[in-house]
């Protein structure tokens, strides 16, 4: 009997951890479905890039060779390695406060670097847990 009460207290635990975990993402007040959930590192939500890229229309290329994810949108071209600290940003290396990283096969990127690179404006609604992009249609 003692163990299945702690075998009850152990799953809803995890059950409440797992709520409350869940991040949300939101591009212009709607938000969006990704295949997997973001994680967070360090205090920085990371995002599986090729859904985030294609949610912002960015074109995108993975080089598994080099572990490198290229994007491009517009004027603007980024260049991240899986593991390093700098990117590029128009050909200019910019720091990052936590590198790209593969979690499950799923190659995750710093959100809030990537949209704010590409030009959009970026929030985290912590009552909500969810990171807000606004594009400039609706600044």
């Amino acid at each position: 009997m003692k163990a299945k009460i702690i075998v009850t207290l152990l799953g809803f635990c995890w059950t409440v951890s797992s709520f409350a975990q869940a991040i949300g993402v939101e591009i212009d007040g709607n938000p969006i479905q990704l295949t997997v959930a973001p994680r967070i590192v360090d205090n920085r939500v990371l995002v599986p890039f090729r859904e985030i890229f294609e949610h912002l229309g960015a074109f995108v290329e993975w080089r598994p060779s080099t572990r490198t994810i290229y994007a491009r949108k517009g004027d603007n071209n980024l260049e991240l390695r899986v593991g390093s600290m700098t990117a590029k940003v128009n050909g200019s290396d910019v720091s990052l406060d936590v590198p790209a990283q593969i979690f499950g096969g799923y190659t995750y990127i710093p959100l809030r670097f990537v949209s704010e690179s590409l030009g959009y404006d970026v929030n985290w609604k912590s009552y909500t847990r969810t990171v807000e992009i606004l594009t400039l249609a609706h600044r």
